[in-house]
C-alpha cells in the first residue's frame, strides 16, 4: 500500500520563490503542499487547519522572522512534532545558531537544488537533519573554534544554570517557567542576569557561550 504524501507548508514573503517551491512539490506524488503563506502570522493562524508535517520557512520576513515563527511552533505542544527547514540567502553564523536553537531540523541556502530540498524534507520527517554543504562546513568550523578557544571563568548559581539550560534546549520563557515552577517574570530576571554574567545581548550569543564554556 502506497504511503500518503508528506504534508508540506511553505512560509516565504517572496512570491516568485514561494511559487517555485509549490511547483517543485506538485511535480512529485510523494509530497503535498497544504498551504503557502507570505508571513509567519498567516501561517500560525492556519496551522491547526493545515496540519503540515514539514515546513519550509524563510528566515528573513517582515513582522515575524522565521526563527521566531519556528520558536512559536515548537512552543505549541500539539505541533511540537512539526519539522522546520529554514531557507536563507545568508550564511550568517549567528542566524545558523539561532535557527538550530529555535528547533529547526534543517538549514538550506535558497540556491539549493530542488532534489536536495526534497531530500531534506524526507530526512527531517524521518527524524534526521539536513544542511546545505556550505552551512554544514560553517557549523563544523564553529564547533572546532569553540573547542579550541580558552574557556572563560563564569560563575552561575544553580537556578541560573537551569534557566540557561532551558535556553540551550530551545524552550520558550513560559516553558522554562513551567519546567522549573517559576513565574515568567522571574525567568526574565534570571535571563537578564545570565546575559550580564556572560556579557552577551541575545539568546544565540548566550547559547554559543554556554556551549563553548561547557556551562550546561
Amino acid at each position: 500500500m502506497k504511503n500518503s504524501p508528506l504534508r508540506v507548508a511553505i512560509v516565504d514573503d517572496n512570491h516568485s520563490y514561494r511559487e517555485g517551491l509549490v511547483f517543485m512539490l506538485q511535480l512529485s506524488e510523494d509530497f503535498e503542499c497544504v498551504g503557502e503563506y507570505y508571513s509567519g502570522h498567516e501561517f500560525l493562524r492556519e496551522l491547526p487547519r493545515t496540519q503540515p508535517q514539514v515546513v519550509l520557512m524563510d528566515i528573513e520576513m517582515p513582522q515575524m522572522d522565521g526563527i521566531t515563527c519556528t520558536q512559536k511552533i515548537k512552543a505549541l505542544a500539539a505541533f511540537a512534532h512539526v519539522q522546520v527547514i529554514v531557507l536563507s540567502v545568508l550564511e550568517d553564523n549567528h542566524k545558523i545558531l539561532e535557527a538550530i536553537v529555535a528547533g529547526a531540523s534543517g538549514y538550506l541556502l535558497k540556491g539549493e537544488k530542488p532534489e536536495n530540498i526534497l531530500n531534506a524534507i524526507e530526512q527531517v520527517h524521518q527524524g534526521g537533519s539536513f544542511m546545505s554543504a556550505e552551512i554544514a562546513r560553517k557549523v563544523l568550523f564553529m564547533v572546532r573554534v569553540s573547542n579550541q578557544s580558552p574557556k572563560e571563568k563564569i560563575e552561575l548559581n544553580e537556578r541560573e544554570t537551569q534557566v540557561l539550560n532551558g535556553l540551550v534546549e530551545g524552550l520558550s520563557y513560559k516553558m522554562i517557567g513551567d519546567k522549573y515552577a517559576i513565574a515568567i517574570d522571574t525567568v526574565r530576571g534570571y535571563i537578564k542576569r545570565i546575559y550580564e554574567k556572560l556579557q552577551v545581548h541575545s539568546r544565540s550569543e548566550a547559547v554559543a557561550k554556554a556551549l563553548k564554556n561547557k556551562l550546561v
